[in-house]
């Protein structure tokens, strides 16, 4: 199926988003750009001196609020400027006090006593550490620079343990980054050549990031591969999967990240009855397409023979298949785990014991709740000002236990003011996902590593699918069924539109439950991703779409040009309604199958949980796609 594909992808393309790589560039566009201390790290600089991560992604600091809307260009206002409040103007403080340097013109008038332009100083005095961030997780410099400042690497105690062996996973030496902007590179690696011993099991119990070339290294995972995989030796690149076979996460590595230190109690089985075969795969983006970068990065493996007590898994919730309308203050999109599906897939019970959350840059907040009886247990993660760029981790040391019938709810917010565009679900850059990831014990206890919705659709949900009872059939036998057969001989491909096909295709939408609400709209997205069978059949249902819709809408007139345009833009899990005042639609929150607790502070007038569409809403707007898509 279509979702099994790609959800099986969203793993090895988790985070692929753009990372603002090129902070580079910019040092070279303030003066002494490269040479900014770090207030509480001697010896070490501040790469992005806009941002407020060091190494320059993310959330921009005040002067690179200021530096931005200045057009990123040292101007003598930007250079007079105090961005961070501190007395000093931004070119006192990067060595250009009477504001003549440019770039490309030499050093500046000092290169000594530099400090930095968005960091308050002195920056641990009590005035500074009070400063206020506006539009930041971090509500002041102080909690700000705590977090900067903590000590560089991981802390992970397991990693020096007695008996415990590492080794490294990364890419052969001369790895040519291609001149495009994004690229997925992948390698397929039998422990035993990478020196683990054979005839014995051990756990990994921590990982940590090897960075060769910061330009365009973005994220590194790591994947449990059958026996029988493919090994050659090389790299490749890989696009959606490594191979069909390495589809089991087990790490993951973005930037913000140290590495992962696993629970004391459980880690990931290699060896003789565990995985003999893994793969990398990294994400490379190259915004500015140059063609002389290399890279050899990877992942360093920490591996112990004293086996922990428990195996680790990782499980995936969320939504798939939902859309962002333009211009949005908020929204928000909704995904169930349901409790038939923990029901189904959980045997005995799991110990969560790390949880974080995945969005792209739209995302601006993400919880994930445990309900248990129509209750709210806990929220596993609350960030009520996400960060792509800063994940955050929220270790439960004592672990949190999750039964058969409890419901995991993920609550992703989006802010899509500067976007003109509908932003789809997806893997891409421009694209976004709501996703959460949970690591847990013991794995054999979870028959499944995701419980994610898609279109308000879960196949471990039977409620969810609306009576439909030939769901698998027109998914993978579609030239097989009734309806298919009966369309084709009744309806023409796009046009002209015939009295017979009409009559077929009401009869079936009126009768036919799989062609109805949430069901119809996940199958069309999966026909119109899949199958030429698929697309064919969908291109016989558009050519009466006007003709259908005013037969079972007969008291409606003729949909105009800008009402299906509408509903295509229309977030297939949203409602979106209109006042005869309103110059762009607004979003009101509807009832969800299992109401989480509200978040303190929220406004819900403000606010959109994900709803579903009507029926001909979702076929008008899949017919569309699949036009767009056939010419």
């Amino acid at each position: 199926m279509c979702f099994m594909k790609m959800i099986f992808s969203v793993i090895l393309c988790l985070l692929s988003v753009q990372y603002v790589s090129s902070y580079k560039i910019f040092q070279s566009a303030i003066p002494n750009g490269a040479s900014v201390p770090f207030p509480c790290k001697p010896g070490k600089f501040w790469q992005g001196v806009g941002h407020l991560l060091d190494e320059g992604t993310g959330t921009k600091n005040k002067f690179g609020l200021d530096f931005n809307a200045g057009g990123n260009v040292w101007t003598e206002r930007v250079c007079r400027l105090d961005s961070d409040g501190d007395g000093l103007t931004n070119g006192e403080e990067l060595g250009d006090p009477k504001c003549l340097w440019t770039p490309g013109s030499g050093l500046p008038a000092r290169t000594t006593g530099i400090s930095h332009p968005g960091i308050c100083d002195p920056w641990d005095s009590p005035k500074c550490m009070k400063m206020v961030l506006n539009g930041s997780r971090y509500a002041n410099q102080q909690e700000w620079l705590a977090a900067m400042c903590k000590t560089d690497g991981l802390d992970c105690p397991a990693m020096n343990e007695t008996g415990v062996r590492s080794m490294q996973l990364r890419l052969p030496e001369g790895s040519k980054v291609p001149p495009k902007e994004t690229t997925y590179q992948c390698m397929v690696f039998n422990i035993y050549d990478q020196g683990v011993p054979k005839d014995q099991d051990f756990h990994i119990v921590a990982a940590t990031p090897i960075v060769n070339n910061t330009n365009v290294v973005h994220h590194a995972v790591v994947f449990g591969c059958t026996d029988d995989t493919v090994i050659t030796g090389e790299s490749f690149e890989c696009g959606m999967t490594a191979s069909p076979s390495c589809h089991e996460f087990l790490h993951v590595w973005t930037v913000g990240l140290d590495g992962e230190c696993y629970h004391p109690q459980a880690g990931i089985k290699i060896g003789k009855t565990g995985y003999k075969t893994v793969a990398i795969q990294l994400h490379w983006n190259n915004p500015d397409k140059r063609s002389d970068y290399i890279d050899t990065s990877g992942l360093q493996i920490y591996y112990t023979p004293n086996l922990r007590r428990y195996n680790a898994g990782v499980l995936m919730v969320g939504s798939a298949y939902f859309n962002l309308p333009p211009r949005r203050p908020e929204i928000r999109i909704q995904g169930h785990c349901s409790g038939a599906c923990t029901n189904s897939s959980i045997k005995g019970s799991i110990i969560v014991t790390s949880a974080w959350n995945h969005m792209h840059y739209a995302g601006n907040r993400m919880d994930i709740q445990l309900m248990r009886n129509d209750s709210s247990v806990r929220y596993l993660t609350d960030e009520r000002v996400y960060s792509y760029d800063s994940p955050q981790v929220q270790i439960f040391q004592d672990g949190l236990e999750i039964y058969p019938g409890d419901s995991l709810i993920s609550n992703c917010g989006y802010q899509t003011m500067n976007r003109q565009k509908t932003t789809f679900w997806g893997e891409a850059t421009q694209e976004e996902m709501c996703f959460g990831f949970l690591t847990y014990y013991p794995r054999e206890n979870l028959r499944d590593s995701f419980c994610v919705d898609h279109m308000g659709v879960s196949m471990c949900d039977p409620a969810s699918m609306q009576g439909c009872t030939k769901f698998g059939a027109i998914l993978r036998t579609l030239n097989t069924t009734d309806v298919y057969r009966d369309v084709s001989n009744n309806c023409r491909q796009f046009f002209p539109c015939i009295d017979e096909c009409v009559e077929t295709i009401v009869r079936y939408m009126r009768t036919e439950k799989c062609m109805q609400g949430n069901v119809w709209q996940y199958i069309q997205n999966d026909l119109a991703l899949g199958s030429d069978i698929g697309r064919e059949f969908l291109s016989r249902l558009y050519s009466c779409k006007t003709e259908v819709y005013l037969a079972l809408n007969p008291a409606t007139s003729k949909p105009s040009e800008s009402t299906q345009i509408s509903m295509d833009k229309t977030s297939p899990h949203m409602e979106m309604q209109t006042s005869s005042t309103e110059k762009t639609p607004s979003y009101t929150e509807k009832t969800p199958t299992i109401k989480p607790a509200k978040v303190q502070g929220e406004n819900d007038s403000d606010a959109a949980i994900a709803t579903q569409s009507g029926t001909l809403t979702i076929l008008f707007s899949f017919l569309t796609v699949l036009t767009r898509m056939m010419n």
